[in-house]
């Protein structure tokens, strides 16, 4: 069968060449185009798949009748060649155009085909027996195999329901095994939870038993050791009350106030460490302080009267030194008085002496001019020139 007889019928190579001249070859093209739109293949079985793919080669061997008329006429018309090859370029890309569009239904079955094939792969990972293991808990197993078990195989499935239905078997099967383990180490962690708290429900029981026995025995050594405190205790404070009552506290003597802060303030605190023997005590307490108070009270009349006579005789000895120092007084301001005179009368003197002297060196000179000149040479005593 020859070229003219294939679905794309094309003219003679002159005509083409004609075509190519006058710009027709548009016409031409649009001749194709409509083969293409009026072309319908069938892409639910493989030999109308077969069938666009064949038509789709027809449209792209049909542009070598072209191709060949262009080269003819680029030898025949060196000349026109920019012309050709511009109508040919627009040619080549309308046909490759048509092309694709014929071939367009098998490449978006092919790719609708990927992503189906895609997305029962995907789903098939969900049969995967990896998915569960015996480390894993019984929810956590059985939460994996409920999504499972809420997948439906059925004829969507397509060509992979066959291969579904196994890896669901496989999945199940490893899934139960795996469940069976981990139930069984959790029974058993169980069981082991169970006889620990049993243990230590019998040990706190023992422990808390153990504890009331130690307390009773500890509370009736307690009681027995409080009574030999409270006795003892009791003891050291009568003896510290009939120290108190000497006015002391160990070796030192105490003021009236320390001993009764001591008696009536301190001492009373104790009274809940000394339980039966604080009546006693109390009364002791009562007895030392009253004594006491009666020896500070006579204590202190007789240091007021001591004072008093103490101020009576301070008041005499002042009296007596007021006295003494009136005297005294007196002869200090007398020999002052002739300590002035006597310095008045030795400065007189003094100065008369001086005033003698300087006679006596100014009678050895002849004038006043000798004079000057003997005070300038410094030769009258007492007399200094200063320049």
């Amino acid at each position: 069968m020859t070229e003219k007889s294939t679905a794309i019928a094309l003219p003679e190579q002159k005509d083409l060449q004609v075509a190519f001249e006058d710009g027709t070859i548009s016409k031409l093209i649009d001749r194709v185009r409509k083969q293409v739109d009026e072309f319908k293949g069938d892409v639910s079985t493989a030999k109308g798949r077969e069938e666009i793919k064949s038509f789709a080669h027809k449209i792209a061997r049909s542009k070598k009748p072209l191709d060949d008329a262009r080269k003819a006429l680029t030898e025949e018309w060196r000349d026109k060649t920019s012309k050709v090859n511009a109508h040919w370029k627009d040619a080549e890309s309308q046909l490759d155009e048509l092309r694709d569009k014929a071939k367009k239904p098998v490449l978006e079955w092919e790719e609708r085909e990927e992503k189906r094939k895609a997305g029962h792969m995907e789903n098939m990972r969900k049969f995967n027996v990896e998915r569960t293991n015996h480390e894993m808990t019984v929810a956590e197993i059985d939460a994996v195999i409920e999504e499972v078990k809420s997948i439906t195989i059925d004829d969507s499935w397509d060509e992979f329901m066959d291969l579904a239905g196994e890896a669901y078997t496989d999945f199940m099967a490893a899934a139960e095994k795996n469940r069976e383990f981990a139930h069984l180490r959790e029974s058993q962690a169980e069981q082991i939870a169970q006889l620990q708290r049993e243990k230590a429900e019998r040990d706190k029981r023992d422990a808390e038993e153990r504890e009331a026995r130690e307390a009773e025995e500890r509370e009736a050594r307690e009681a027995l050791d409080a009574k030999r405190v409270q006795d003892d205790l009791a003891d050291s404070i009568l003896i510290y009350i009939k120290q108190l009552g000497m006015g002391m506290i160990g070796n030192k003597p105490q003021s009236h106030a320390v001993l009764m802060y001591e008696l009536e303030e301190k001492l009373p605190l104790e009274k809940s460490k000394l339980g039966d023997h604080w009546p006693k005590i109390q009364i002791e307490i009562a007895s030392v302080s009253a004594q006491l108070h009666e020896a500070y009270e006579k204590s202190k009349a007789e240091a007021e009267e001591a004072e008093r006579i103490a101020a009576e005789e301070r008041e005499a000895m002042a009296k007596s030194q007021a006295e003494t120092d009136a005297k005294l007084k007196l002869e200090l301001e007398r020999a002052a008085e002739e300590a002035a005179e006597n310095k008045r009368a030795s400065d007189a003197n003094h100065r008369r002496q001086i005033l003698s002297e300087i006679e006596i060196a100014l009678a050895l000179f002849d004038g006043p001019k000798e004079i000057a000149l003997a005070m300038f040479d410094a030769k009258i005593p007492h007399v200094k020139v200063i320049l």
